[in-house]
């Protein structure tokens, strides 16, 4: 038993899927190197110690942030481990990553009960305890769907239309905590207007 225990707590992996609610994610997956899910995934979902993977641009997706409102990113986390620990969304200007916005909202801790801790001492797949909530090409079998909603802040420093957003998570279920990170390329609409938190 402590043999297994072991192995399922190392065997973590985390990526963003898609900026966008997680039925979005289902339709239309936006970032970077997705492409690679099925023949090479862990340039997706293993640490990350360079900026945005070194990934090239990948799909533009058309999103709309407003300082006090809501919004979602589907994330894809591993079912062998029990992941904890904060995840940020910042905002880079796609030519000089300039602007660094983080928008992240209070609720820091992505990875938590019940969104991606599942029944990690029982092994599994991914077919059987998430079937409807699997990422698009997977053929590993051991990563759901997960949805992480948080309070925009900051939208209104954001200069930039075509933009990069960044999404780390720090796993801090092992030690060292381990650093995961994914970008995808957004068009931020011109719409954008500051709203009070009290009003959203």
């Amino acid at each position: 038993m402590i043999i297994l225990l072991i192995l399922t707590y190392v065997q973590s992996h985390g990526f963003l899927v898609h900026p966008g609610p997680l039925n979005d994610a289902l339709l239309s997956h936006g970032v970077r190197n997705y492409n690679s899910i099925n023949n090479n995934i862990d340039s997706l979902r293993e640490p990350s110690t360079v900026f945005c993977r070194n990934a090239e641009r990948g799909p533009t997706t058309k999103i709309q942030l407003v300082n006090g409102q809501e919004f979602s990113v589907t994330q894809a986390f591993s079912i062998g481990a029990y992941h904890i620990g904060e995840c940020t969304v910042e905002i880079f200007d796609q030519k000089n990553h300039s602007n660094i916005i983080e928008i992240a909202g209070d609720d820091t801790q992505c990875a938590r009960t019940p969104v991606a801790q599942f029944n990690h001492i029982t092994i599994t797949t991914a077919t059987n305890l998430c079937p409807n909530n699997i990422p698009t090409n997977l053929i590993t079998n051991d990563m759901c769907l997960n949805e992480w909603t948080f309070i925009v802040k900051n939208a209104d420093k954001i200069t930039c239309t075509d933009c990069v957003l960044r999404w780390t998570w720090v796993g801090r279920h092992i030690s060292p905590p381990d650093f995961y990170e994914n970008c995808a390329d957004v068009q931020i609409t011109s719409s954008i207007k500051v709203v009070s938190k009290h009003n959203a």
